[in-house]
């Protein structure tokens, strides 16, 4: 899984948590997808389903999670997702 804003660092993405930012997770979008669709979605003016995300389950303990998306992986986490959003971070 991927999240929203897309973090450079798990170290941003912990700081994020940390501060209570909004940060979702989202699977990545079957192919086919233009790079308008992306830009929309990113933007907040299209819903993540119309580019045919896997809809993320509102509560799970454990996700794997990679980043950052459309670059090479940098890093990895282990987190939980509650209400949609991620709320914590570990290994």
């Amino acid at each position: 899984m991927y999240v929203r804003p897309n973090f450079s660092t798990k170290a941003e993405l912990e700081r994020a948590i940390q501060n209570g930012d909004k940060v979702t997770a989202y699977e990545p979008p079957v192919r086919g997808e233009s790079v308008m669709q992306r830009a929309l979605i990113d933007a907040g003016l299209a819903p993540s389903s119309s580019a045919g995300e896997t809809p993320v389950p509102k509560d799970k303990v454990a996700v794997h999670l990679e980043g950052p998306h459309s670059k090479p992986h940098t890093w990895c986490a282990t987190a939980e997702i509650k209400d949609g959003c991620v709320v914590r971070v570990w290994s």
